[in-house]
């Protein structure tokens, strides 16, 4: 592997990257041309199924160490700029513009995952819309969740008072709200940069303004949505992970909630102040954060082939196993057993299966590779995972086109 950055040139017609081949340590700007990307995920957004000159990639593949996800072909003779992974967060640094633009890139990217696999689990569109703070608060005080339901109300009172065209009416029933679940209810202040959570704490609510980004410096955070009457669990982050940067750099309200799910320690971040604020190693880890997240949802986007929950159970084990695997830099561990922190009803929660009822997940639950506790899922063996998996997906392969303007 060279450790240099290097330009190298190519003609038309060249496969510059082949899907399910492995990336050896290196990150990429497309300097001039165009290349076309052949995946079995299509967006309908032609900026993403093309990149132009400018536009980077690598970044996934680099960081994870997982596959290729998709083969990139010369669309015409182009120059493409190489930069070793070790290199990338001092090149980042260096060219702070670059590094912006490939976060809003590659948030927008995740945005857009996310929404398409809320919309085929739960067959509902995803939306943004502040209004919905107000169903979403009542929705948490059903739950019994006070806290949680106080913040949906108070963020949606700080936001329809602004908003003078609004009916008034509930604005009063937001406050009435708040008096009766949580009387004493007082919203927490972000004033320092360095916070502590406890657990069930909300960082930040779907839909409310965004106005800061965050990075998990130890603990873990559940994010997740409100779809209906269900909570849909996109992924929960631990250390060394960012979570908020899509609403911050592309100005939208959040399309998530962060809730904390173990007592956390928290650094606040700002567009303004983040480069100055971390390290080039801290730099690199807020990217190694987006790439694997990026990779966990196409991993759950390939789920949906299948049509049997014991195989959604399986791979979503598989995608968190190799997930772990990844963040630890250990792709070539003989590590056999892992252990995760959660139920089982909230690992049906992931693949939006709590309703079924046990008979549905015989096989699952029979399987003696896999031990469950109240709290706690045990692998005993992961290859005995990989192989329930494969059994899975051989019955499946297709391709998933975004149904939604990019």
């Amino acid at each position: 592997m060279d450790t240099e950055i290097k330009t190298i040139q190519f003609v038309q017609g060249s496969a510059i990257q082949v899907e399910n081949t492995p990336n050896e340590g290196y990150f990429y700007i497309l300097k001039t041309g165009t290349l076309s990307i052949q995946s079995d995920v299509i967006f309908y957004s032609k900026h993403f199924n093309r990149y132009q000159a400018g536009d980077t990639f690598g970044l996934v593949s680099g960081l994870t160490r997982n596959p290729s996800r998709y083969t990139l072909i010369a669309d015409e003779d182009c120059e493409i700029i190489r930069i070793p992974i070790n290199l990338l967060g001092k090149y980042l640094r260096d060219n702070k513009n670059i590094c912006l633009k490939i976060i809003s890139l590659h948030s927008n990217q995740l945005r857009m995952l996310n929404s398409y696999l809320v919309k085929k689990y739960t067959g509902q569109q995803d939306t943004d819309n502040p209004q919905k703070l107000f169903e979403d608060g009542k929705y948490y005080a059903d739950s019994g969740k006070a806290d949680v339901a106080a913040y949906c109300f108070s963020k949606y009172i700080k936001w329809a008072e602004q908003s003078p065209h609004l009916n008034q009416t509930t604005i009063e029933q937001a406050k009435n709200f708040i008096k009766k679940i949580n009387p004493d209810y007082k919203e927490r202040g972000h004033d320092s940069n360095n916070m502590h959570f406890k657990t069930g704490e909300v960082v930040f609510i779907e839909n409310e303004p965004a106005d800061y980004f965050y990075v998990i410096e130890n603990g873990a955070v559940k994010i997740s949505k409100l779809v209906g009457s269900e909570e849909f669990i996109l992924c929960i982050l631990r250390e060394g992970e960012i979570f908020g940067e899509m609403s911050i750099l592309n100005n939208k309200a959040r399309n998530a909630s962060a809730i904390v799910f173990q007592d956390s320690d928290i650094l606040k971040l700002s567009v303004d102040t983040f480069m100055d604020s971390v390290g080039d190693k801290l730099l690199l880890k807020i990217f190694e954060s987006i790439s694997r997240r990026i990779w966990y949802a196409h991993q759950r986007i390939s789920m949906l082939g299948m049509d049997d929950p014991n195989g959604m159970l399986y791979a979503y084990l598989q995608i968190l196993i190799s997930d772990i695997n990844s963040k630890n830099k250990s792709w070539d561990s003989d590590q056999k057993e892992y252990i995760f922190a959660f139920s089982l009803y909230d690992l049906k929660k992931m693949v939006q299966t709590a309703d079924i009822s046990d008979e549905s997940i015989r096989d699952f639950l029979s399987d003696k590779n896999i031990d469950i506790s109240n709290h706690i899922i045990r692998v005993v063996d992961r290859k005995k995972i990989d192989i329930k998996v494969a059994h899975y997906k051989s019955r499946h392969r297709k391709k998933h086109i975004f149904d939604m303007p990019a």
